[in-house]
């Protein structure tokens, strides 16, 4: 069995997933790191006019039953500042009236990577700039509070974090002792 290690974190209120999983060590292929980051992207979070384009349709063709998604065609995904480009998209939730969130990401198993040397440090740095890119494209995504989970346009710097205008009320009147 091969063991799978996964980070996650969060950035300007985008959930990132860092993957590494080893590949090979049989029929002396030796063993290699293989690393992936996801981004997920709550549509929810997104401005209204461009929710669609990241829920993509399903294209069926005669080769492929199953069908594919032609993300590779979007560039509000496609575009970002991915690692060698975009190779992962999937619909993580959305399907029964739930909160719709997509799935999308890259890999670190080029040609042009044999040989290269990665950590989760430097996989991290790349996830936030990947993240960093989808801000510059779509500058008015909603961000997280980290203490309600609300999606809001704005976040307050509030001690050593920061939170959305309502919880730092709340915070205010428990500190001030009115609550």
């Amino acid at each position: 069995m091969k063991k799978k290690t996964v980070w996650s974190g969060e950035h300007g209120g985008i959930t990132y997933e860092i993957q590494n999983f080893k590949m090979g060590g049989v029929f002396e292929i030796p063993e290699k790191d293989c690393w992936t980051f996801y981004l997920y992207i709550r549509l929810d979070s997104l401005p209204e006019g461009i929710r669609e384009r990241f829920w993509l349709d399903l294209e069926k063709s005669g080769i492929i039953k199953s069908g594919t998604y032609r993300y590779d065609g979007e560039p509000l995904m496609a575009g970002l500042d991915w690692h060698c480009g975009m190779t992962w998209y999937s619909k993580e939730s959305g399907f029964d009236g739930s909160s719709r969130c997509v799935k999308i990401g890259c890999d670190y198993q080029h040609l042009w990577d044999e040989g290269k040397y990665y950590c989760e440090t430097g996989i991290e740095r790349d996830a936030k700039q990947c993240i960093e890119s989808l801000y510059e494209m779509i500058p008015n995504i909603k961000k997280r509070c980290p203490w309600c989970g609300e999606y809001v346009d704005e976040l307050i710097q509030y001690g050593k974090g920061e939170m959305c205008s309502i919880c730092v009320e709340k915070r205010e009147e428990a500190t001030n002792g009115k609550a």
